[in-house]
């Protein structure tokens, strides 16, 4: 009895002081004064987790809303207190701003533990930054580009397997993503054909099985992930491994067997064998090169280690996308987060010593099984389950996926980036499935909170609670509604994490997108899915998983879809108002609503001050709103540019001159003939920029005649004006007809008796021409379905794709070009400025290889980079008129440029010479991408307004008919004479360009302080003036009856001052002689053979697409084309 009595007594007192040992941390954040959710001594906040009463993400969500108001709280992981972080500006300073000190998602931990310990999700410091530098290279676009024929394989070999299946039975959806995603896996990071579908036996069996047990679900499995990420070393001397150890000696050996062999292949057949496009061969090029050499060039001393990482051959990145991959860079993002790594606190060790031995590749082959298998497969799943659930939203993503492969297109990668609906449904899966519930991150020096007394010390957790944030109401309104068109807007920063965030954001988020469009897209070529009655609606999650599953899975029908590719489809809209319980929240609310009140109205204050600077100058002006200016109804897309230009004009009837705001920007814009002539030519010297002054490295836009500036502006000018003569035109005439006969060609191939989009037909033309005549190349844009041509094509038309962000930034660009370049907004994306530079590098060299080898034999080319070739050729410092003998010495420049040459006098000097600019082959390729830019889509445009006017005015097609057949009567040629001596054709395309101009406005900068003649009004430099050329054009005092389509005003001579179809003054377009010339030729060989006569698809009076630059037809312009029965 006392023995037992002593040991109920001990054993009693051993429980409490145990209850005592472990309570005690539960009251850290207590002690700290920081809110917290109280926990069980042993669990923590994890005990529902624990006892599998909800899923991980459910009790992160459930944690974040009971700590709604804060903006941060501490809750327990077990043992461990944890700083749960809620307010979006502090989760960027732990993300970004200060990363470093907290750049690792666990305590540091020995690499040779278990295959998880070395990779790049595990490593600490700087092991973790050096790995980050040498692999990021690897998952750039154009590596991304050459797999993309893997995935899509991988893709069709799921849904063929699919077809196999019995016909009206559910299909359980996560297990057959998981075959597609461990088939990408094996094909682009091991090089393997795993067959997922078809495998059961063998290799191929042994590595999916394999990969699916990482996350098997498991409470253990569950423990294990927190204690790894908390106690590392506990984890090691239990012996508590992540992966068991035949599965790391299965990796291990087939990473250590692909790479021998890959070496002994390479031996034998050094130049012929087949170079394999997959990440661990990407590692072994890596691995091949020569470390030493690179962490010499990647190091000049600790104090330099920053900028030798960014310095060309000095850098690691740069070496590493070099090679065969020398013509790709990094992404403008990922070059962000590779120099946040140098807030990487250094030790003295090189930074980027880390060497890819076989454990250190075969540690990132297995995360992209980790990390790239189940969790991919489990965003598909809960992506087709939307689908199949919102009907209305699948039948959006059949109509984008049937559009971009209209008519039978190719399925390529620029085809599946572009399907931006599409992304908007992965985007808003990933939203409210994100495959993590949270992003940890630990600190690994004390840190102050900002705006707070709290200081956490080395060592602590702090959590982003990513399910919680994606779905609260104060960022995604009805956030428990699947609601793709969110993502249509600007997302907030520091809301949306689907592959975590800051510079340890998931390496391979690209490739995890681009896998996943490309099977949704492959797979809803061909199917609609249904859901069935054995899956559980609403999803209910399994609770012993890291990964989120469904309880009882996702079971759908896949039904063959009866293709057609004109689908007429209704959306239906079941969103619904989502209410707040405002009540609890009052208080929060209205200090929240005080404070923004205040911060809006101090902002309003601000803004509307520069709305007042007209005013203040006693310029008659138009009130604008304090953010847009007189832009809102363009913003807003209630009206296009032209028409908001036309309105202005209209409201400043009487008045000369008159202010308007572009944004914040004051304008003045001039009304008056005289004075026009004054700003464009007599006072040139004032006025001779179109824009402020811009970087030329910034982008191909930079040093393109149209954004230079000042004496580099004029002595480009001077050198490429005598490319244009006629002389020159007259030898690319031949070109030009060819162009026209192939389209003409191809419009008799299309179907007879339907009507064709105009549009893109002559956007077709127009840069079949310039292919032709600015690169000497035969671009057959009427033929091409891939390779360079496609290419060249697809990178052409994104300049000009309509959109209200590409409105913007053409508008900063022209007011505040050193905004744009802080903010790195390019005219052009990176991507294509490198296509065209590599293009037209490649052919310089390559006519400059043909002009050794051939001497003087080689045939000349007639096109304009051969002549910027031929020029810089010659001396530098020859004159003008040198520029215009040698072959050509029997041209002279036309009287009218001549007198605009004349006129780059008044461009003040500043002592250098005013012809000194070189012809780089940077400058080349910026004036070849300005053919593009200013020949392609505005010529297809006028070209596209002139056959509506011809088709809506039968008695002027008539005319040109008429015209057309006189002076081709009898069997005369057709000349470069003929047609330009078709007066009454210049006249359409004239009234074509009054009606509708390329251009809405010409702008101006004052690069000198200008009193406005007959005014008080001063204007200051750096002032922009424009000409309201649509406005004009449209002023019954200059045209009578300005609305309608009259050829014949132009039989007597107009104005000056009036009509502006390429500009004015010496900035007049360089090009217009080309331009005019080009569609005089397509218009003449067109009607020669059709007739072009209205559909009914087009809309009568025309409406303009509000968000272009270029004037775009809602719904197009389409056609029937009649051939003419000629006599």
């Amino acid at each position: 009895m006392i023995g037992l009595l002593v040991t109920v007594a001990l054993g009693g007192l051993i429980i409490y002081l145990v209850h005592l040992y472990m309570s005690k941390p539960m009251n850290y954040w207590k002690d700290k004064g920081v809110p917290y959710l109280p926990g069980s001594p042993l669990f923590g906040n994890m005990t529902d987790v624990v006892f599998r009463r909800v899923s991980m993400g459910e009790n992160f969500v459930k944690m974040y809303k009971d700590l709604e108001g804060h903006k941060f709280a501490g809750y327990f992981q077990f043992q461990t207190p944890v700083l749960m972080v809620r307010d979006p500006e502090l989760i960027n300073n732990f993300l970004i701003k200060d990363f470093g000190n907290f750049h690792d998602r666990n305590l540091p931990s020995s690499e040779d533990f278990d295959l998880m310990g070395s990779s790049l999700a595990n490593l600490t410091g700087q092991r973790w930054r050096s790995l980050r530098y040498k692999l990021t290279p690897t998952f750039t676009s154009g590596k991304l580009k050459r797999m993309f024929s893997q995935i899509v394989s991988c893709s069709d070999d799921i849904i063929e397997h699919v077809a196999t299946l019995p016909k009206r039975e559910a299909i359980e959806v996560r297990d057959l993503m998981f075959k597609f995603t461990i088939n990408v896996i094996g094909s682009t990071a091991f090089g393997l054909k795993i067959d997922s579908h078809k495998a059961v036996e063998g290799r191929n069996k042994v590595f999916i099985d394999m990969s699916k047990r990482f996350f098997r679900p498991s409470t253990l499995q569950f423990i294990k992930f927190f204690a790894r990420m908390n106690h590392p070393r506990l984890t090691e001397t239990l012996g508590l491994r992540m992966n068991d150890a035949e599965m790391e000696e299965f990796f291990t050996t087939l990473v250590a067997d692909i790479i021998r062999l890959r070496q002994a292949e390479e031996q034998d057949a050094r130049s012929n064998n087949k170079r394999r496009e997959d990440f661990l061969q990407m590692m072994i090029d890596r691995l091949n090169r020569s470390s030493k050499q690179e962490v010499a060039s990647n190091t000049m001393g600790s104090k330099e280690e920053v900028a030798s990482n960014t310095r060309s051959s000095k850098e690691e990145v740069a070496p590493n996308t070099r090679s065969k991959d020398s013509e790709e860079r990094l992404e403008a993002e990922d070059q962000f987060l590779m120099d946040q790594l140098k807030n990487v606190p250094q030790d003295g060790k090189q930074a980027n010593d880390i060497e890819l031995t076989d454990q250190i590749m075969t540690s990132q082959t297995f995360v992209f099984i980790a990390g790239g298998s189940e969790t991919t497969a489990a965003v598909l799943q809960f992506a087709l389950f939307e689908l199949a659930h919102k009907p209305e939203v699948q039948q959006k993503v059949h109509q984008e996926i049937d559009d971009a492969l209209n008519g039978g297109q190719s399925f390529t990668y620029d085809a599946v980036r572009d399907m931006k609906y599409l992304e908007n449904v992965l985007n808003e899966t990933l939203r409210l499935h994100p495959p993590g519930g949270i992003l940890p991150r630990f600190c690994t020096e004390n840190y102050q909170v900002p705006g707070t007394d709290l200081v956490l010390e080395k060592g602590s957790q702090i959590a982003v609670p990513v399910l919680g944030i994606h779905r609260d109401a104060k960022y995604f309104p009805q956030p428990d509604e699947f609601i793709p068109e969110r993502f249509d807007e600007e997302i907030p920063k520091g809301v949306f994490f689907p592959f975590g965030g800051g510079p340890r954001i998931c390496i391979a988020m690209r490739l995890a997108m681009l896998q996943m469009k490309i099977f949704l897209a492959r797979l809803l070529m061909k199917y609609s899915v249904k859901l069935s009655d054995k899956t559980t609606v609403p999803l209910q999650l399994m609770s012993d998983s890291i990964v989120q599953h469904v309880k009882g899975g996702v079971w759908l029908y896949f039904e063959p879809r009866k293709l057609q590719y004109t689908v007429l489809y209704y959306i239906f809209d079941s969103r619904r108002i989502f209410f707040t319980d405002l009540f609890s929240k009052m208080i929060g609310l209205l200090v929240t609503v005080a404070l923004g009140g205040s911060i809006i109205y101090l902002v309003h204050l601000y803004l509307s001050r520069a709305q007042n600077y007209w005013k203040d100058k006693g310029v008659p002006n138009l009130p604008g709103s304090p953010l847009f200016g007189n832009m809102t109804d363009v913003i807003l897309k209630r009206a296009s540019m032209g028409e908001n230009l036309v309105k202005m004009y209209k409201d400043l009837e009487g008045h000369k001159i008159g202010g308007y705001f572009q944004f914040q920007t004051p304008v003045l814009m001039v009304r008056d003939p005289e004075l026009i002539n004054n700003f464009l030519i007599k006072d040139l010297g004032n006025f001779h920029d179109r824009n402020l002054p811009v970087s030329e490295d910034f982008d191909l836009m930079g040093s393109g005649l149209v954004s230079m500036t000042g004496q580099r502006w004029r002595s480009l000018r001077y050198k490429l004006t005598p490319s244009f003569t006629s002389g020159k035109l007259k030898r690319m005439f031949s070109q030009i007809v060819s162009c026209s006969d192939d389209i003409i060609e191809h419009v008799a191939t299309l179907p007879k008796g339907e009507a064709i989009e105009v549009r893109d037909l002559m956007f077709k033309f127009t840069i079949n021409v310039i292919g032709s005549t600015a690169f000497g190349l035969q671009i057959d844009s009427h033929k091409a379905v891939e390779g360079r041509n496609k290419v060249f094509i697809d990178m052409s038309k994104r300049f000009f794709r309509p959109s209200t962000l590409q409105f913007i930034k053409f508008f900063i660009r022209m007011t505040s070009p050193r905004l744009m370049e802080t903010l790195g907004l390019r005219m052009n994306d990176a991507e294509m400025d490198q296509f065209f530079t590599t293009l037209v590098t490649d052919i310089v060299r390559l006519r400059q290889a043909e002009e050794q080898d051939a001497g003087s034999n080689i045939k000349r080319r007639e096109d304009f980079l051969q002549m910027m070739i031929d020029m810089r050729n010659r001396s530098s410092n020859r004159t003008i008129a040198s520029n215009t003998r040698s072959k050509d010495s029997e041209e002279r420049l036309e009287a009218e440029d001549q007198f605009l040459m004349d006129q780059l006098k008044n461009v003040p000097k500043d002592g250098k010479q005013a012809y000194d600019i070189e012809l780089t082959d940077r400058i080349m390729t910026s004036q070849a991408f300005v053919f593009i830019a200013g020949g392609s889509e505005t010529t297809a445009a006028v070209l596209q307004f002139a056959l509506f006017e011809l088709a809506h005015k039968p008695e002027v097609q008539q005319k040109v008919h008429r015209e057309i057949d006189d002076a081709l009567n009898g069997g005369q040629s057709f000349t470069y004479d003929a047609v330009r001596d078709m007066k009454y054709l210049e006249n359409v395309l004239n009234e074509t360009l009054r009606l509708h101009p390329p251009g809405s406005i010409l702008a101006r900068f004052c690069t000198e302080n200008y009193q406005v003649p007959g005014t008080d009004l001063v204007l200051e430099k750096g002032s922009q003036i424009q000409v309201p050329v649509i406005g004009i054009h449209r002023d019954a005092k200059y045209f009578p009856q300005p609305d309608e389509f009259i050829p014949e005003r132009f039989d007597e001579e107009i104005p000056k001052g009036v009509f502006f179809p390429f500009g004015g003054g010496p900035r007049i377009c360089i090009a217009m002689r080309l331009a005019m010339l080009q569609m005089k030729i397509f218009l003449a060989r067109l009607l020669m053979k059709y007739s072009v006569k209205l559909s009914d698809k087009t809309t009568v009076p025309l409406q303009l697409m509000s968000d272009s630059i270029v004037q775009h037809v809602k719904g197009g312009v389409w056609l029937y084309f009649e051939p003419r029965k000629l006599q």
